[in-house]
């Protein structure tokens, strides 16, 4: 019995570890705006910090960088002169 928690609790490490070394677990860290870089500068090594550094660049790059923003939409107002048609109707 004692060696089948042993190995779930290993199994479930393995998954967390595996998750905490793919490049979500810096992107989701830099972008909590209370944290940015903070944490990740004081819980990693240097080389740590260049690698997450990297990872942060790489999805920026992939997932937002080529997005184009065009000109902003302004809708046009009604001419001047013409009442709405709902204040008209109250004033006739």
């Amino acid at each position: 019995m004692c060696e089948i928690n042993i190995q779930n609790a290993q199994r479930k490490l393995r998954k967390y570890r595996d998750l905490l070394t793919s490049p979500v677990y810096p992107v989701a860290s830099v972008l909590v705006p209370w944290i940015k870089w903070t944490y990740l500068e004081s819980a990693s090594s240097t080389e740590e910090l260049e690698v997450h550094k990297a990872a942060v660049q790489a999805f920026w790059d992939d997932s937002y960088a080529g997005i184009v923003i065009g000109e902003p939409v302004i809708e046009e107002e009604a001419p001047t002169g013409a009442d709405p048609p709902l204040v008209s109707a109250l004033f006739t």
